[in-house]
């Protein structure tokens, strides 16, 4: 996975860009777990998944480094994600349309709370 650390303007385009599923990394392995298991590293599918480091400024406080991943919003990705967070979480998979309303909260989440910070 190539691993960005973006300027404040290279990464609104990061979270905004058509065509991506982005989500914050988790310090939990799922991240790696799902890289690993089905964007393997070293393969043509891995150009499919990216991840950024991002300075987020949050209002009076310090600027907070975060890191993100995205992956591109396909079909079968998505059924990647779904059995991935099944496998991962040891839980039972999850509906299609659950997966859709997760990715769309997280999107409006990163343009309503994220996207402001990084244009200051």
């Amino acid at each position: 996975m190539p691993l960005q650390l973006a300027d404040r303007k290279g990464a609104v385009g990061w979270f905004t860009e058509l065509g991506w599923i982005v989500f914050n990394h988790t310090d939990d392995g799922f991240c790696m777990y799902f890289e690993e298991n089905y964007f393997k590293p070293g393969t043509p599918k891995n150009a499919e998944f990216e991840a950024m480091i991002a300075h987020i400024f949050v209002p009076f406080g310090q600027p907070k480094i975060t890191f993100w991943v995205r992956f591109k919003d396909t079909e079968e990705n998505r059924e990647c994600l779904r059995a991935a967070l099944s496998e991962f979480y040891r839980e039972p998979l999850i509906s299609k349309l659950a997966l859709d309303f997760g990715i769309k909260r997280i999107r409006n989440q990163i343009l309503k709370l994220i996207v402001p910070r990084l244009r200051g």
